[in-house]
């Protein structure tokens, strides 16, 4: 999968010729920035970021296999990450 979080060499684009072969495993990624949870009272937790992806493993009998819905937790509390810009002032 590479070695950092988003490596352009190994993205799959328009440009992109690799072919995509059984045992090849993709991060399939989508981020979502500045969504509004308009039912929060306090207005400066009101704005949030949305990153989903999965781990998906490419197999021969073509139904590739999603590795993080198989083998990962699936708790929210192992999955989900809360940033407080007010913490991240104080540690600095």
């Amino acid at each position: 999968m590479g070695l950092e979080f988003r490596e352009a060499a190994l993205l799959l684009n328009a440009k992109c010729e690799a072919r995509v072969k059984p045992g090849m495993v993709f991060n399939v990624a989508v981020g979502l920035a500045d969504l509004e949870a308009k039912d929060v009272p306090d207005a400066s937790s009101r704005k949030y970021a949305l990153f989903l992806s999965d781990t998906v493993l490419v197999s021969e009998a073509g139904a590739n296999e999603v590795i993080t819905a198989e083998r990962a937790p699936k708790a929210w509390k192992d999955v989900s990450y809360y940033l407080n810009d007010d913490e991240e002032e104080e540690a600095a």
